[in-house]
């Protein structure tokens, strides 16, 4: 199944390379194929995310936020 490949990825990876984003409209989080994916689901991917990697989401939001800024430079 596609969601337990992706949740061994997301093992896999460390917290400090991963970003979230919404480039994939029709890869919705969860288990509704007909919904379509957009920033508002940020929230429950990354709440998967620190399920997955048994941290808090406090962690992961600190996290991911840092990761941007140093991609990105904002």
């Amino acid at each position: 199944m596609l969601a337990d490949a992706l949740r061994e990825v997301v093992k896999a990876v460390p917290l400090d390379r991963i970003l979230l984003e919404t480039d994939g409209p029709y890869h919705f989080p969860g288990n509704n194929s007909k919904a379509v994916n957009h920033s508002g689901t940020i929230p429950a991917i990354a709440a998967t995310i620190s399920k997955v990697k048994d941290v808090s989401i406090e962690i992961v939001y600190h996290q991911i936020r840092q990761n941007t800024t140093d991609i990105y430079g904002i």
